[in-house]
């Protein structure tokens, strides 16, 4: 922190001198950060002209450090809520140190509404004063704003017969409008008095005439300047295209080179980055409704990915072929795939949110099989790979989690303690415990499988969305929200918060060797991958490599053999036909309640 004392700036850390760069051929950048007035951890940028290239640090006692900057011109500025700064231009050479000071004026305060997205035509109002306490509060907390964040229904008010045709909606339409399925909101949760006491709410609050209204930020992650002077953001924006208009990044993995695959389920593309240089290019799917979501590289480097309209894709980018595993042949039904995932031996899953399934291919015999959820109306998601070989998945609308067990052929729900509520995504660590995010809650949840056993973590942050959660080397959990990083450290219980460069949700992260987090900004303004480094004393490389150990580094692991692409869906036409994706399995072991 600085302190603004008479006009004079005093430091309260000392001046640390510049890092070295360790990537060879790069340079480093620093210098100070002034202003008239007292500022924590205030975030420069430096970006490289001509190119979709940002480096992001923070500010430690007013000093400033970047390392391993590749080479070019960059415009360099600093942000800090209630200050601006001017803008300079440095050259960055190979092996040399560049040192840029920059002087930030007072201006006014920026409100912002809670969540990841700028929502300029919206009036921002007090969390309490847009929802007031009460019992209708309280209903609507555990039944609309469960799956629905707090600036869902602000924005859209309505009668009372509107809101009424809404709940009724939700209590009676089929689960993903899939035949013989619960509705969203089974009816036990919202019994008839209930009912009106939340339509009373809904009208009151959120009635016809009412402004379109957010929820005001008001607590934002706390800083701490040592740990996040340590820190360093690499942002490699995605340039629109005239075949790529839209582009929305969903998730990401490595390959054998540590090249960077990205899904883009806005233009129904993969997306390739080397980030060595920030060389990018799209591959659009033969079929625009395909809406990539999740993505896994096999050994061979072809790419894998789940989509919302095709079930499971299989692409090879050296022919350009595509295969497509997207029918069940017995109700000729598309199936909704979300993410895909590779064993040790090659079989692949993926998790399908619509139908309530995951989806399994022996890679030896090349079937393929549909697994029932054990929970009804359970909605898988996230999933991940354990070092036994099974798969575990979130349990998205049912919330928590279940595994499915390849060596006996059975499925256990194991529900979160949180419930009502909402999950995502897993991950699993050295011991093989099971993490996730309770979304809704702003918690994280530890399972232990071996005890049956579930922790709860609270985020102390007001508004807290735990989306994706990830292992790291050394057993720290991360878990990414709204805007930033938070990491757990569960021998304490201790958090710490790592603000993102620009504000933004993060679907997924994917955590690389010497502790990187990578990650999309989904919905951020541009829409970008980028590259944590806690801390960047660590950084060797622009690559991303998976951890030695990670179960779900299928590119390091494994004897599998190749599966060719044939290219069946190449046209983009007509569903090709099923390899095998005939057998759906009815539900197999007991469903948890």
């Amino acid at each position: 922190m600085l302190r603004a004392l008479s006009g004079v700036l005093v430091l309260l850390a000392a001046l640390a001198a510049p890092a070295s760069a360790r990537i060879p051929g790069t340079g480093t950048l620093d210098g100070t950060v002034t202003a008239p007035g007292i500022f924590t951890a205030a975030k420069v940028f430096a970006h490289k002209e001509g190119s979709n290239i940002t480096y992001v640090v923070f500010t430690d006692g007013g000093r400033y450090s970047a390392v391993n900057v590749m080479p070019g011109t960059y415009e360099v500025w600093a942000e800090h809520q209630g200050f601006t700064s001017n803008r300079t231009t440095v050259t960055i050479a190979a092996d040399k140190n560049t040192q840029a000071p920059i002087a930030m004026t007072v201006s006014a305060p920026v409100q912002h509404a809670v969540g990841p997205r700028a929502l300029p035509d919206r009036q921002l109002v007090p969390f309490d004063t847009l929802y007031p306490p009460g019992e209708g509060r309280e209903i609507l907390r555990n039944t609309c704003a469960i799956c629905h964040a707090w600036n869902f229904l602000p924005a859209q008010p309505q009668s009372r017969a509107g809101w009424g045709a809404v709940v009724d909606y939700m209590t009676t339409s089929p689960h993903w409008g899939v035949a013989d399925s619960d509705p969203f909101l089974v009816p036990d949760r919202l019994p008839p008095e209930k009912r009106e006491i939340l339509l009373d709410y809904l009208e009151k609050n959120f009635g016809e005439g009412q402004p379109p209204r957010a929820v005001l930020e008001e607590d934002t992650e706390p800083r701490d300047e040592t740990l996040l002077g340590k820190a360093q953001f690499l942002m490699y924006t995605f340039l629109r295209t005239e075949d790529a208009p839209n582009v929305m990044r969903q998730e990401i993995t490595f390959d054998s080179k540590g090249n960077i695959w990205s899904t883009d389920t806005r233009a129904s593309a993969i997306s390739f980055l080397n980030p060595a240089t920030g060389e990018q290019k799209y591959f659009l799917t033969p079929h625009a409704s395909w809406q990539p979501h999740g993505i896994a590289i096999d050994r061979d480097d072809t790419v894998w990915f789940a989509a919302l309209k095709a079930g499971v894709v299989h692409f090879d980018p050296k022919t350009g072929n595509w295969d497509a595993y997207g029918k069940d042949a017995k109700s000729n039904r598309d199936m909704g795939g979300l993410t895909p995932f590779l064993d040790s031996k090659g079989n692949a899953y993926w998790t399908d949110i619509r139908f309530n399934m995951i989806g399994r291919m022996d890679r030896a015999t090349g079937k393929w099989k549909y697994i029932k959820s054990p929970t009804k109306n359970g909605s898988p998601y996230g999933g991940v790979i354990d070092h036994q070989d099974r798969f575990w998945w979130n349990e998205f609308h049912a919330c928590g989690v279940a595994v499915y067990d390849p060596a006996t052929d059975t499925t256990k729900a194991y529900p979160s303690p949180s419930r009502p509520c909402l999950s995502r995504r897993p991950g699993v660590d050295s011991q093989g415990n099971i993490w996730y995010g309770v979304y809704d809650r702003g918690r994280i949840e530890k399972l232990d499988p071996t005890a049956g056993k579930t922790t709860v973590f609270q985020v102390p942050v007001k508004f807290a969305t735990p989306y994706d959660t990830w292992v790291d080397p050394d057993d720290k959990v991360w878990s990414s929200s709204d805007n930033y990083f938070v990491r757990l450290d569960p021998e304490d219980g201790s958090f710490s918060y790592f603000p993102t460069p620009w504000r933004t949700d993060m679907p997924k992260m994917t955590i690389a060797r010497g502790g990187a987090i990578w990650f999309p900004a989904r919905a951020g303004s541009p829409a970008a991958v980028g590259v944590l480094w806690p801390d960047k004393s660590k950084m060797d490389t622009f690559e991303g490599h998976f951890p030695p150990n990670d179960p779900n580094a299928t590119v390091l692991r494994g004897n599998a053999p190749p599966v060719k692409v044939a290219g069946n869906a190449n046209d983009g036409g007509a569903w090709p036909k099923p390899r095998g994706m005939d057998e759906i399995i009815p539900d197999i072991g007991a469903a948890a309640e």
